[in-house]
């Protein structure tokens, strides 16, 4: 197990990112930094990295904050994100506050297709 350990660092990221920058409860950031890192997400973006110091944050992340590459993005910029992905050829869509979307194009706020994330989540459980 312990050449594992010394190469985990090493180990290739998916090129995918979660954008939280809506996401305000630092311990639900704190498990989110730990799915991301489970996942090998590239990165994981907060509006605000100084929420990674947050005692709450830290309990839930435990230590995946020191592997887990974060960055920080305003909402204002959050659909920038989106572009070079989107230029790869990559899907743009994920759940925010209005429900699900997908970045209408460059420069473009999200837009919001269908039902909001939580009616659509009950509609799969069913």
């Amino acid at each position: 197990m312990e050449p594992f350990r010394q190469s985990y660092a090493t180990l290739p990221r998916h090129p995918l990112m979660v954008c939280a920058v809506l996401v305000e409860n630092p311990m639900n950031l704190g498990g989110l930094c730990r799915t991301a890192e489970a996942f090998r997400l590239e990165r994981l973006v907060l509006r605000d990295l100084s929420l990674a110091r947050n005692r709450k944050f830290r309990q839930v992340a435990v230590t995946t904050h020191q592997w887990q590459p974060l960055a920080e993005s305003s909402l204002e910029k959050s659909a920038d994100l989106a572009l070079p992905a989107a230029s790869a050829g990559l899907p743009d869509c994920g759940a925010g506050r209005a429900g699900w979307g997908r970045v209408a194009d460059a420069g473009h706020a999200a837009q919001t297709h269908g039902a909001s994330a939580g009616a659509r989540a009950n509609r799969h459980s069913n």
